[in-house]
């Protein structure tokens, strides 16, 4: 009988252990503005996860997320209600730009950023398009491979990023499609993309 006990004890243990690190809950969560719960976390891993010129200067932020509410987003990832990543998009009538996407650093390699990534393309059901730098090295390469791996095909369409600042360089970039197959004119959204986004006339 004691041995039954001891056995179903263990079993219990290893079974709700491995239930709660596997199946922790995540939500995507609004952030909107300074005043917000996620603001210092999200601002935090902003500046830690992008340099200077993959950034927007912080009057840019909170402007668009007053000015420009039914188009530009931040989402906080949160799993089992605590910061841990964040999302910036733009919703345009076919599909959603994915400008900023980063994941905290102790919870990288967790699944976290599939996880998320996954509950977004889920969430928004449209195609995607996003800016990666071209795969020249190790850590280029992985970061096109994860994209590819969650259903996304890298163009070959020269892409060029223009600054977020005055007195900043802009970047040779590629494009990235989820559901490239409802993807047309590439053109017209870089010309979206250029006159929303980064404001060129």
């Amino acid at each position: 009988m004691w041995i039954f006990r001891i056995s179903f004890f263990i079993f219990e243990k290893l079974f709700l252990s491995n239930a709660n690190k596997n199946g922790r809950n995540m939500n995507l969560c609004p952030i909107d503005g300074e005043t917000d719960l996620f603001w210092k976390s999200f601002l935090s891993l902003y500046q830690e996860s992008f340099p200077d010129y993959e950034r927007r200067p912080l009057s840019d932020l909170t402007r668009l997320l007053e000015m420009q509410k039914s188009r530009y987003r931040l989402l906080a990832i949160l799993e089992d209600d605590r910061f841990v990543g964040f999302f910036g998009l733009w919703s345009f009538d076919r599909y959603v730009y994915v400008e900023h996407f980063a994941v905290a650093s102790e919870n990288r390699g967790t699944g976290v950023g599939t996880k998320a990534l996954r509950m977004l393309q889920e969430r928004e059901n449209l195609p995607f398009v996003l800016e990666v730098e071209p795969p020249i090295d190790e850590q280029t390469r992985r970061r096109v491979s994860f994209y590819e791996r969650m259903g996304f095909c890298l163009s070959d369409v020269y892409y060029w990023q223009p600054p977020y600042s005055s007195g900043l360089d802009g970047l040779e970039l590629r494009l990235m499609f989820y559901r490239q197959n409802e993807i047309t004119e590439i053109q017209d959204i870089v010309h979206d993309i250029h006159a929303v986004v980064y404001n060129l006339s």
